[in-house]
């Protein structure tokens, strides 16, 4: 592998690994500009060490972007179904989307639920199973 196909590599599973652990340090902090930064911050120092044991191990750039694309795809869909079950229920919905613990740990349960379909989807095989099933 030449030099710059590593560092390509590297930067590429830098930029998706900083894009799936920047949700995390946000769901603690109020939305102030300043708070973003060190949020930010956190993320760096998470995914730099991340980076390169990911890039050591030889894991899948490919399946990294597809994990990241099908992450917010299905943080997406469980936002929209629980907000559709909320209404429908006649609960109001944005006492949970505060910075009390109510909304962090409702926030929580929609990123992991999000995390764990994205995993199920890319790294466990649930989409082809998925498509050989309506195929």
């Amino acid at each position: 592998m030449s030099r710059l196909s590593a560092l390509a590599r590297y930067v590429l599973a830098f930029l998706g690994l900083f894009a799936v652990i920047q949700p995390v340090p946000v769901l603690f902090i109020p939305p102030d500009p300043f708070s973003q930064l060190i949020a930010s911050g956190v993320t760096l120092v998470l995914a730099v060490p991340a980076t390169v044991v990911f890039v050591r191990r030889s894991l899948s750039v490919q399946r990294l972007f597809l994990y990241i694309l099908c992450m917010f795809v299905a943080a997406f869909v469980v936002l929209a179904l629980t907000s559709f079950v909320l209404t429908g229920i006649g609960a109001s919905y944005a006492a949970l989307a505060d910075y009390g613990l109510r909304g962090i740990l409702f926030q929580t349960f929609l990123l992991l639920v999000s995390y764990a379909i994205a995993f199920h989807l890319v790294y466990r095989g649930g989409y082809a199973r998925l498509k050989a099933r309506f195929a």
